[in-house]
This record gives structure tokens, C-alpha cells and sequence, in this order.
């Protein structure tokens, strides 16, 4: 705090969102870069004029504005002591030119419509974002009485999302960074194969006999929504 938003589209939108969480939450729109493809000088220095002092800057960008004006804009604003998340807008094929920003959200949508967006992607900047389970190839391979640990940050991932196409070196296929999943998480039931369950987020389990389980994971979000994930478990002899 305190905490900013400025961009082409979705200000306000974003601003009503991050005020559920947190206040108060100034916004300056870009309006001219909308109609030119450019953020101009002079906005750039409105918006850093109007910014200052402020710690945390997100900043709604789209494919539609020439890229150079965009870092140019986060630098900017980071030359005021803030540190500038960018949400970007539309295809990702100019995230290589923002990696200057502390931190970029890649959202994909359309900016002519982007309301819902804005709605996800303030849940997610307030650590209330998507999950999405890991998958694992090879089997878990405890011994007979081995006591495991299972972690549940550890097999999700929280914000869900990950780059679907290479972007640059930095920014393969694939590629993402999640956070802590707890503030998205209500509960978590672990059913592991033999009769035996447990809840929580953590939970720890030894298999009394060889052979092979499927360990299943069950969790509801904040928002109600039920996820399962299942594992294959090969308990040695």
C-alpha cells in the first residue's frame, strides 16, 4: 500500500475488484492509447506525475499498443520508486519486450471485453487465484511403513495458468510462477488407497503392506468449486 492501477482498458473494472480487498486503490486511465496504438510522452509523465509516492503500480496493457511505449511506461514508473505489474491483454507475444516489470499476469482475453477478466485477475493479485493440480508421470515409491509427508502446496498450482506457446529463452512453453495456494483453499480430503483418509493440508501416511493404491486428492476452493487429482502410489516390499 498504497496501491495503484493505470492502463488502456479494464481500469476500473480492476480498481472495483482490488477495493473488495484492499483500500483505497487510485486509478488513472490511458485513453489516448486506444485510439493511437501509443502511449504518448505526455501521458507518461501524467502518469508518473499522478503516481508518485504510490508503492505498487498495476498496469493493463494489450497487444493492440507498440511495445516500446509500454516498457518505456514501466520504466517509468519504476523510476518513481514504485515496483509495476503488468496485466497483459491478448496474445503474449510481446511479454519479452515487458520483463523489466516486477511482475507480469498474462490474461489473454480480448480488451474490448474484459470485465470477467478484470474480475479473475484481481482474485489472483489478492492471492485468491485459480488452482490447477500438478500431474506426476512416476509413481510415489514409499516402503512398507515409510512414513510420507503430503503437502498439498506442493502438488498445486496457484495462479493455474502457464504460458501455452514460447514467448523468448525466458519464457518457454510451459512456463509460470506460482504462490502460496492457502488463501485459495477451503478444504482438502486425501483418500489413500487402503482405507485410510485424512484432511487438511498437510497429512502424513505409511502403507502397511506392498502393492499398488491410487492416492486421491480432493479439494473445494474458496469459491466452492471442487477439484480431484489422482496418484499412483507402488509401496515396496
Amino acid at each position: 500500500m498504497p496501491l495503484g492501477v493505470t492502463g488502456v482498458v479494464g481500469v476500473e473494472a480492476l480498481q472495483e475488484v482490488l477495493e473488495d480487498y484492499m483500500k483505497p486503490v487510485s486509478q488513472q486511465a490511458i485513453t489516448s492509447a486506444r485510439h493511437l496504438g501509443d502511449i504518448q510522452d505526455f501521458e507518461v509523465q501524467r502518469l508518473t506525475t499522478h503516481t508518485r509516492g504510490i508503492r505498487t503500480v498495476v498496469c493493463v496493457l494489450t497487444d493492440q499498443i507498440r511495445p516500446q511505449s509500454m516498457a518505456r511506461l514501466v520504466a517509468a514508473l519504476q523510476d518513481t520508486g514504485a515496483r509495476v505489474v503488468v496485466v497483459f491483454l491478448g496474445y503474449p507475444r510481446d511479454l519479452a519486450e515487458l520483463m523489466g516489470a516486477d511482475a507480469i499476469v498474462a490474461a489473454y482475453s480480448d480488451g474490448s471485453r474484459c470485465n470477467a477478466t478484470m474480475a479473475a485477475v484481481g482474485e489472483m493479485l489478492a492471492g485468491e487465484g485459480a488452482l490447477a493440480f500438478t500431474r506426476r508421470e512416476a509413481p510415489l515409491r514409499p516402503g512398507v511403513g515409510e512414513a510420507l509427508s503430503y503437502d498439498i502446496a506442493e502438488i498445486v498450482r496457484c495462479p493455474a495458468g502457464v504460458l501455452p506457446v514460447r514467448i523468448a529463452d525466458a519464457l518457454p512453453a510451459g512456463h509460470g510462477l506460482r504462490y502460496d495456494p492457502s488463501p485459495s483453499i477451503k478444504t482438502v480430503a486425501w483418500d489413500f488407497g487402503d482405507g485410510t483418509r485424512g484432511k487438511g493440508p498437510r497429512v502424513s501416511h505409511a502403507y502397511r503392506a506392498p502393492g499398488t493404491y491410487t492416492l486421491r486428492v480432493s479439494l473445494t476452493d474458496v469459491r466452492k468449486q471442487a477439484r480431484e487429482q489422482t496418484y499412483d502410489v507402488v509401496v515396496e516390499p
